[in-house]
């Protein structure tokens, strides 16, 4: 749901890359943060039109962008879009001062600024092949030098490419923050509001989560408001959210469906709980979260409860800000502070009131006794105020005076008659379809309002751009939203239409008045619109003669919010007639066979019976000129489709888990618009027509059609097709060749298809193909023609169990992602060398892979390998090269030996029963080394994990390695990664506390007493240690837990990030190493909050998700306090070593060469 003002930019940030260097990975990612962030963004994925379409699209985007953000990647030079893009954000800011954010992605900033590397090749280039435009390539070097030397964003500065993608979204946001996207025309006032509503949240104080309540009647400002508050500030926060109409879609979608939609959204995962009490797991994650929440439209206590708790479900520092028309909601969960916003001052009413109906910030001198008379019955409203004035805009003096006197001459003005002036001045068409917006169509995508409104003959593109002029309706991200008290007002029109019988009104949407007609059949011809919620009625029983009478309903509705609602309407013998007047029929859970004979569906525009009973629609064939959307899904007992060779306008079909399908109809194959096909788990159809030539299809499912044995041949041009999705197609054997004329397919996914046995030779015309997942197929070896997937992004071969062998590869310089995850029977890898964009490697399950190719050191972009599983003895040295590598998986691996010389910058190490490692060699060269510090900064990921669990054959040196490793890694985390509030969790086997750990004692619970000043500007946190015992042969799985107790004080407990399985422990003690920056920072809000800290109690656990675990007991637990002095004289002690290990080994190489001398 986004935030939705009045806006003079359509987007707050527009997007320059170079798509073959980005597109597939990083600008996916930035894609994905954006959008959950709800930040609105103009990307331009896909160009398939004409240069002067693009350009203009482009560049009018740019114009309606707040910032831009140009992303300087290796090869960007060599793209003249990008160029010619850079030049238009350079010209645009210079002009019209906007923002711009350069981001410098695997590129030095240096070579864009100066036109040095690849781009001074690329700029060569074009001044000799561009003799004649040398005016051009001047304009692309200024625009590049005066681009790149604003402050921006490096991809060189940050570890991990999520952390890069974190900096460069925080930056936007905090941008936007101090700017406006929004008209100030609807924001006259704005400011002191704000103003007043952040000296009630105290937004600088991080020790308190604080609600705050905005109260006021509607049409005051409470949204726009709380939206200014939200914009300027959620940069600040860890994670926000703008929760819109949660009145509204409480009653649409339900409170739940809300809560788990704002808990994805801040835990950036998929939440489902369908209780009221959240898990404990769920709470702990929402504890670490500073927050900024919007509830906009709150209408009950439940809401708030659901959706806020009572403040004390997120971290300290978080806020809450709630809008609402009932004060007394506010009082009941008792919010910290209530604004009450008022109206406008008079000069700021009239103000508004001049820009709207004269464009300029006050009246015209003839009309200024008129405007001040009008402005004097708005009573301030910025809505009243805001309709006034666009509705008197432009008109005459009569015009004037005849408003004004309809205001003033009922014998009391209420905002409905204020209202509906607007609404009156409208021509019949728009009052029609203003009605339907208002009472059908509030939230709707508004391509889907046109479609259906057009089909209506009411012009929708004008009456939709005059509802917006007169500011009745608005539109954003492509959605049409009506202000609730217009809806109120456009509700209110059809209700006085006919005060006692419900079927007299041409719109009904009240679950009572729809039941009302059909128990009474009172429906008449006047109604032209129903649309029921059935989740709100209980059984309706319909007559065969429901709909006779009304032969004017073009919109027939019956839905329910839940896919799994029965439906409540029955017909207990036939339908005989439904309205031929119908341009949109949705029907749920629609109980007859087919549709009533007597039905003309020749005005149908959609038709949608997802969860029917029925087996046919009609019989014959029907001209259905205007049909765009046939949705049929879930419908388990439909046969076939009809003959639709006269749908030459139907362009989605949807008919997944239509399990009882036997054929699709040769008619679909001339469909020249068709561009959505999905027979996703259409289990019985055994065939497609045998040729397709569907030149608009974009996207076809055929998953889980597991009887589908042939895939039709491609004839004529395909270039739309993106996805081809085959998965569960379990009898397919093969693919035609002419697959190969799908020339821009993008994605081929073949997972699960257990008989597919081969792939047909690849032609080089598939050069964009991305994806190729062929997950658990009957391969034996993949065509050495796969070689010209050069584009390729990610080959994914898992579980195919005959493989044996894997061409050459080594040309697909673009792969990143390659996976031969269970693939038991490779025994040997091809070359390595060439995948430079290689960013995972995932090798579990090789069961019968003996070794790795000693090129893995080339894989420079390399940053997740997992040998989970593999027979390996050795990792090759050149491992030591992977400077990217974070992500190391030997778990399982049996007959490794040896772990020497490992990357430097691992974050997560799993050797996890290796039961033949012996040996682990230590890493505080690279530690400690000032480089290696300096580039890790602030830069370490959330969750480090180092675990040896189960690897009992460690000698004591290596064991020692370990250790000291961790101790380094923990001081450097508490010196230099605050912001990131990482984890270290390290295991290994042994039942010693370490000599770091000064406070120490035998069993799970130490009291250590404090000397006043310990917890001074240089204390860095507390690192934890414990020594576990497994007791008996139980398969509980654990995490530790740490309960924290100051003085007197309650106790709060905190959870290790790290799980651990309880079969790798079977009869022995393991040492586990934790320090948890969250931990620290919540320690110290206990401090700061009032407690006496002389004495501090910590108790350790063994949990896992519900309870304690009995069958593990900590049997040793120490604590070690840590201060920038020890961390400083770590490094200086480690470092000086180093400098001795390293003149040793100088002066013995001196006597080696003096002896050989002699």
């Amino acid at each position: 749901m986004a935030v939705s003002l009045p806006r003079v930019r359509k987007y707050d940030v527009f997007i320059c890359f170079r798509g073959a260097d980005a597109r597939f990975n990083f600008i996916s990612r930035l894609h994905s943060t954006l959008r959950r962030k709800q930040i609105e963004y103009f990307i331009e994925f896909e160009i398939h039109v004409s240069t002067e379409e693009v350009y203009e699209r482009l560049f009018r985007a740019i114009e309606e962008s707040v910032l831009s953000v140009v992303i300087f990647s290796e090869n960007f030079a060599s793209s003249k879009w990008c160029l010619d893009e850079v030049v238009k954000i350079h010209e645009w800011r210079k002009r019209n001062a906007q923002v711009v954010i350069p981001v410098f992605y695997n590129v030095d900033p240096e070579n864009v600024r100066h036109q040095t590397g690849t781009y001074a090749e690329a700029i060569e280039r074009y001044e000799l092949d561009l003799n004649d435009h040398k005016s051009r390539v001047h304009k692309w070097r200024h625009a590049l030098s005066e681009t790149a030397n604003l402050p921006g964003v490096a991809s060189s500065t940050y570890r991990l490419e999520s952390e890069f993608i974190n900096g460069i979204v925080k930056d936007i946001l905090e941008k936007l923050g101090h700017m406006t996207a929004y008209d100030s025309k609807s924001l006259v006032g704005i400011e002191k509001h704000i103003f007043q509503v952040e000296a009630l949240l105290h937004i600088d104080s991080s020790d308190v989560c604080i609600i705050v309540g905005i109260w006021g009647i509607g049409g005051i400002g409470k949204t726009t408001i709380a939206t200014g508050v939200y914009c300027k500030h959620r940069y600040r926060f860890d994670e926000c959210y703008f929760v819109e109409n949660v009145r509204e879609n409480s009653e649409k979608l339900g409170v739940i469906y809300l809560r788990n939609k704002l808990l994805s959204q801040i835990l950036d995962e998929r939440i489902h709980v369908s209780t009221p009490e959240l898990p404990t797991s769920i709470k702990e994650k929402l504890r670490h979260k500073k927050v900024f929440i919007v509830l906009d439209d709150v209408n009950n206590v439940t809401q708030l409860e659901y959706l806020a708790g009572e403040g004390d479900l997120f971290d300290f520092g978080s806020r809450i800000i709630v809008t609402t028309r009932d004060k007394h909601i506010l009082n009941r969960v008792e919010v910290n502070a209530i604004y009450d916003a008022k109206g406008l001052d008079w000069n700021e009413a009239l103000e508004l009131f001049s820009l709207r109906a004269f464009d300029r910030n006050c009246p015209l001198d003839a009309l200024t006794d008129l405007s001040e008379r009008i402005v004097h019955h708005a009573t301030g409203v910025p809505l009243v105020l805001n309709i006034l004035g666009s509705f008197l805009y432009g008109r005459s003096m009569e015009e004037w005076k005849s408003a004004l006197e309809n205001i003033e001459n009922g014998p009391f003005v209420e905002m409905f008659d204020v209202l509906k002036l607007s609404y009156d001045a409208l021509s019949q068409d728009e009052k029609n379809l203003f009605l339907d917006i208002a009472c059908f169509f509030k939230g709707e995508d508004i391509d889907f309002v046109k479609r259906i409104s057009n089909a209506c003959g009411f012009l929708a593109d004008r009456g939709i751009h005059s509802l917006m002029e007169k500011s009745l309706v608005t539109i954003a991200n492509n959605i049409i939203e009506v202000h609730a008290s217009i809806q109120d007002l456009g509700q209110e029109i059809i209700h006085r239409q006919h005060l006692q019988e419900p079927g007299k009104r041409s719109r009904l949407w009240d679950p009572e008045h729809v039941h009302h007609i059909f128990r009474f059949n009172s429906g008449t011809e006047a109604v032209e619109g129903i649309f029921l919620d059935m989740s709100k009625v209980k059984e309706i029983e319909l007559s065969p003669k429901a709909f006779t009478r009304m032969s004017n309903l073009r919109l027939l509705k019956f839905y329910a919010p839940s896919y799994h609602e029965n439906c409540k309407l029955y017909v207990p013998q036939v339908l005989e007639y439904l309205p031929n007047e119908l341009r949109y029929l949705h029907w749920h859970g629609y109980p007859l066979k087919s549709l009533p004979s007597s039905f003309c569906p020749e005005k149908l525009v959609e038709l949608h019976m997802p969860y029917s009973n029925v087996e046919e629609l009609w019989k014959g064939i029907q001209l259905l000129p205007f049909l765009y959307k046939i949705d049929l899904s879930y419908s388990r007992h439909l046969i076939g489709i009809p003959d639709l060779s006269r749908a030459p306008n139907l362009c989605s079909i949807n008919l997944e888990f239509c399990t009882s399908l036997l054929q699709i109809h040769e008619s679909i194959q001339y469909l020249d618009k068709l561009g959505h096909l999905n027979l996703n788990c259409c289990e019985k159809l055994r065939s497609l027509p045998s040729h397709i030539n569907l030149k608009s299809l974009e996207v076809l499912d055929l998953r889980r059609c597991s009887n589908l044995q042939v895939f039709p041949l491609i004839v004529g041009s395909m270039n739309n097709l993106v996805s081809l999705v085959l998965d569960g197609c379990e009898s397919l054997r093969s693919l035609p060749s002419s697959i190969n004329m799908l020339n821009i397919l993008t994605n081929i996914s073949l997972v699960n298809c257990t008989k597919l046995e081969k792939l047909p030779d690849i032609f080089a015309s598939m050069v964009r193909l991305k994806s190729l997942r062929l997950k658990a197929t009957e391969m034996k070896k993949l065509p050495s023609s796969v070689s010209h997937l050069v584009g390729l992004k990610i080959l994914s071969i898992e579980m195919c169990k005959n493989l044996k062998f894997i061409p050459n590869i080594s040309g697909m310089n673009c792969l990143e992602t390659l996976s031969l995850s269970g693939c038991e029977n490779i025994e040997k890898l091809p070359r390595l060398a060439g995948l430079s964009s290689l960013v995972e490697l995932n090798l579990s399950g090789c069961c019968n892979l003996l070794e790795i190719p000693d090129d893995i050191g080339s894989l420079s972009s390399l940053s997740s390998l997992s040998l989970k599983g593999s027979k390996i003895v050795r990792i090759p040295a050149s491992i030591k090269d992977l400077s990217r590598l974070y992500h190391l998986d030997l778990t399982d691996c049996t007959r490794l030996k040896f772990l020497l010389e490992l990357p430097p910058f691992l974050q997560y190490l799993y050797a996890t029963n290796c039961i033949s490692l012996e040996m682990v060699s230590s890493s505080k060269v690279a530690l400690t080394s000032h480089k290696l510090t300096k580039d890790r900064g602030n830069n370490l990921d959330n969750v480090h994990l180092f675990d040896f669990t189960g690897c009992l054959e460690l000698d004591q040196e290596s064991c020692s390695n370990i250790m000291v490793d961790a101790q380094i890694r923990i001081q450097h985390m508490a010196k230099l990664s605050r912001k990131q509030s990482p984890s270290l969790t390290v295991c290994f086997p042994g039942n010693e506390i370490p000599d770091l750990f000064a406070h120490r004692t035998d069993g799970s619970c130490l009291t250590i007493k404090l000397s006043s000043g310990w917890c001074n500007e240089r204390f860095l946190g507390f690192a934890l240690c414990v020594v576990a015992e497994f007791k008996g042969r139980g398969l509980e799985d654990f995490s530790l837990q740490c309960g924290l107790k100051i003085n007197n004080g309650n106790i709060r407990k905190y959870n290790s990030p790290c799980l651990w399985y309880g079969t790798r422990f079977v009869d022995s003690h393991h040492t586990i190493l934790w320090y948890d920056h969250v931990f620290h920072n919540q320690t110290m809000k206990e401090i700061k909050n009032g407690y006496h800290s002389d004495e501090i109690l910590f108790d350790f656990y063994s949990i896992n998700d519900y309870d304690f675990v009995y069958s593990w007991e900590v049997v040793k637990c120490g604590i070690c306090l840590l201060y920038k002095q020890d961390a400083e004289e770590l490094d200086k002690i480690y470092i000086d070593d180093d400098d001795d290990d390293d003149e040793e080994e100088g002066e013995e190489e001196e006597e080696e060469e003096r002896g050989v001398g002699e």
